[in-house]
């Protein structure tokens, strides 16, 4: 429901929502550096994009979509909010949107293979996961902003926490487990928000698979 607000609703009807926003002003402190949005795959993702989109311009990191119905949407819609879409391919490109002080929408809590991860625990288990936050935030001389948007109530909650100034690339193993930390937090704070369809864990240090 919330991909559908997100992408077909007008503003004005987009207003009328329950919303509520915390730690704005971590976001209007900081200065003209780039900006990582750090997000997770939350059931309002799509929403958030859409709103994010309110309070700064930014481009959307994502993962191409095997559908061709459902990539072209991808990139017709994103698009609108923002200031484009750039998949894990485009690195150059994100890192040149950061050093120009823009923003990069971002949510690393997917298995994206071994290669360029590290096993990071997850609420226990190792999963692979990719280190490239810290590394964009190293290279692109970046912020690293976590944002994330929960259903509450009748509305929304929007909410824009403390930079983690600590994710700047000096230990990339640490820093990443540092992020799966927050999203584990995240997760129980909302569990039935959170999108378990993911295939975290298929990836094992042992060469297991794990469903």
């Amino acid at each position: 429901m919330e991909l559908a607000i997100a992408w077909w609703w007008s503003d004005k009807r987009l207003k009328k929502l329950d919303v509520t926003i915390t730690g704005l002003h971590h976001l209007q402190a900081l200065n003209d550096k780039g900006k990582i949005f750090l997000a997770a795959h939350f059931s309002p993702l799509e929403l958030s994009g859409r709103f994010l989109g309110q309070f700064t311009s930014y481009w959307a990191m994502y993962r191409p979509h095997e559908n061709p119905v459902i990539q072209y949407h991808y990139e017709k819609y994103r698009t609108r909010y923002s200031l484009g879409i750039l998949t894990k391919h485009d690195a150059k490109k994100a890192l040149k949107a950061l050093k120009m002080g823009n923003g990069i929408w971002f949510a690393p809590d997917q298995n994206f293979g071994v290669k360029g991860s590290t096993f990071s625990s997850f609420f226990g288990v190792p999963a692979a996961t990719n280190m490239a936050t810290s590394r964009f935030a190293k290279m692109g001389n970046a912020h690293v902003i976590p944002f994330v948007i929960f259903q509450k109530n009748n509305g929304y909650e929007i909410r824009f926490e403390e930079p983690m100034h600590s994710i700047n690339g000096t230990n990339p193993e640490k820093e990443t487990q540092e992020i799966n930390a927050l999203f584990e937090k995240w997760a129980r704070e909302e569990p039935a928000q959170y999108n378990w369809i993911h295939k975290r864990f298929k990836d094992q240090p042992d060469d297991t698979y794990l469903y």
